[in-house]
């Protein structure tokens, strides 16, 4: 009986782990469990998917829902009334005896779930993604402090001890100096009342002395002691004068040694920097560089720089030397939505447009001025004007965490070509420059192409290195190509960008290749050359010539020269999916198939 049941029973399980299906994804079509909803809805591939429960996917796909009979639910007021209207002015499910809501808008129960329902999608799906990974991850740092206890605790103490230390032997220090300050001081005191005291015992002699001497020379003669008795009275002193013997300060307070463990222990606990989930532990590098798909784009010529500006749109400059435009390319469709034609006009120029965090495209025009093209693209705006004093504009790039904008300048002086890098404000207002002609570069620079790191670094490419500067202005390093063993490198680098874990990437057209450092100079690897038999990693047909990296979905856009109408996009980042937890082991696999 039971086997003949079963054989009837459309059990669905999860595409990977054959468990209970709870949830169904509306664009991919897997059925996923609990476990693996989690993993499904913050990969990096499947962010985007629209993840339902299932049973809400079963709603939604009866064709009459008012057949459907929900949980009746009684209303707090009228306990024997069934709760039927939702009122969207005071955001509460009611009943028809509840008279007060009757001048509101009110809907069914059903419609009013259906809206919100709608509604609450995008939140959700942000919570899955985003918030309870970033928790997560938070929740693996903290534990691993304190895991680290032991280490954190010993080094606390070590400099806790060295500084009671210090300040014992400065208290020492200070004491002694006080002794022998106190002893000398003391000492010139005593001498100095003793001197007082020997005058006044001379002077006290002296007139002792004196009245003894006349009293003795008028012996026997009675007139001449009875006029000596009438002028001079008799000293009416003690036997002798009342001097005060000096002694040594006594010190009679004893010593507080609360107040003395408080002057040597006390510790300023500061309020430190908000803990945040680091990029280095949200996101790791994978294995290997993983082609996600290309995109063709339809009248593209040569793809000479490349903003971006959301998932499925992204600003190309079609650099024909006859005619150089930007355009706007809807990925999806490889439609052109929009074109700049007043853009500049030489053919040297590479990152000469960005897009800031408003999403409006940000470039340079034929005038050598900077100019801001509206997000709906209907209005144009110049943002700032060219002045002798800062040269030409040759790139642009709008810094994602300040909003500031970094324009790379050429100056002409006596056939020396100088750089500079300019930083403004949101309004256009200067705020500082950077020059790129002292003596640590020791030759002329002609910026092509800029770009700033996630840690304020300023990367600044010209037609040979790379240069990075801090954002204080001061040098940090010169990259000038990878090491090689068997012959010299050159570089010439065509476009930069860089990552979520602050890596320089740098497209190069002398090897053909884009090659990865890390934000202090240090060569990684090659992340993407062209089809070369000595080299073992992931290959193109093209020569790659532009880069953009999308922030959010953590993807690589490649533009290749010389007539490829197509962008393709890679992946080699992706999610730490074991800080979900020991499940994951098994299901990791599963997260690189989409």
């Amino acid at each position: 009986m039971a086997s003949s049941l079963s054989s009837h029973v459309n059990v669905i399980h999860c595409s990977q782990c054959q468990g209970d299906t709870e949830y169904n994804c509306l664009t991919c079509g897997a059925n996923l469990c609990q476990k693996c909803k989690r993993i499904h809805t913050i990969d990096l591939d499947t962010i985007d998917h629209d993840v339902l429960l299932y049973k809400e996917i079963i709603y939604n796909r009866k064709k009459d829902k008012h057949k459907i009979n929900f949980k009746n639910e009684f209303c707090a007021k009228h306990r024997d009334q069934v709760i039927e209207m939702h009122c969207e002015s005071c955001k509460t499910p009611i009943c028809f005896q509840c008279r007060k809501h009757v001048r509101h808008k009110l809907l069914t129960v059903r419609k009013a779930y259906e809206k919100n329902r709608e509604q609450s999608k995008k939140f959700i799906s942000n919570i899955r993604s985003e918030i309870l990974y970033n928790l997560q991850c938070l929740r693996a740092g903290l534990k691993t402090d304190v895991s680290n206890d032991n280490t954190c605790s010993s080094k606390d103490i070590c400099q806790l001890n060295s500084a009671i230390e210090n300040k014992a032997q400065k208290l020492k220090e200070s004491i002694d100096k006080i002794q022998i300050k106190l002893c000398l001081e003391y000492k010139c005191f005593l001498i100095k009342q003793l001197c007082n005291q020997m005058k006044q015992i001379k002077g006290y002699l002296t007139k002792v002395q004196k009245y003894e001497n006349r009293h003795d020379q008028s012996a026997n003669k009675p007139i001449q002691f009875l006029r000596f008795v009438k002028s001079v009275r008799l000293p009416n002193t003690p036997d002798t004068l009342r001097l005060t013997k000096q002694y040594l300060p006594i010190v009679a307070q004893e010593i507080d040694t609360e107040n003395l463990s408080e002057i040597l222990c006390c510790m300023k606990i500061t309020q430190g920097e908000k803990r945040q989930a680091k990029k280095e532990r949200l996101l790791s590098r994978m294995p290997a560089l993983v082609l996600q798909g290309t995109y063709k784009v339809k009248e593209l010529k040569y793809c000479r720089h490349m903003s971006f500006v959301e998932s499925d749109q992204l600003w190309i400059s079609d650099s024909v030397f006859d005619r150089k435009k930007i355009i706007l390319i809807d990925l999806k469709t490889g439609d052109i939505l929009h074109s700049v034609t007043d853009c500049i006009r030489s053919p040297c120029e590479i990152g000469f447009h960005t897009v800031n965090n408003n999403r409006e495209l940000i470039y340079i025009d034929s005038a050598l001025d900077i100019s801001k093209l509206s997000e709906d693209r209907n209005s144009c705006t110049k943002l700032i004007k060219r002045t002798d004093s800062f040269g030409e504009a040759r790139c642009v790039y709008s810094s994602i965490p300040t909003g500031e904008l970094l324009v790379g300048t050429e100056i002409v002086d006596k056939r020396l070509i100088k750089g500079m890098v300019c930083r403004y404000d949101n309004s256009g207002q200067l705020i500082n420059t950077i020059s790129y002609n002292n003596n640590i570069y020791r030759y002329s620079l002609s910026p092509r192409f800029i770009i700033e790191n996630h840690n304020g670094d300023v990367v600044f490419s010209s037609s040979s290195v790379v240069k990075v500067t801090g954002r204080d202005d001061k040098h940090r390093f010169i990259y000038r190509g990878p090491p090689s063993n068997k012959y010299p490198i050159s570089l010439t680098p065509e476009a930069v960008c860089v990552d979520a874990l602050s890596n320089i990437l740098v497209c190069d057209e002398d090897t053909k290749s884009i090659q990865i450092i890390d934000k202090d100079g240090n060569f990684l690897s090659f992340l993407l050359r062209k089809l070369h038999p000595d080299i073992q990693i992931i290959s193109s047909p093209h020569t790659p010539y532009s880069l953009c990296y999308d922030n959010h979905r953590h993807l690589l856009f490649v533009g290749a020269w010389a007539h490829v109408d197509e962008v393709s996009v890679y992946r080699y980042i992706n999610r730490d999916f074991t800080l979900l937890g020991k499940y994951t082991s098994r299901i990791i696999i599963y997260c690189f198939k989409y």
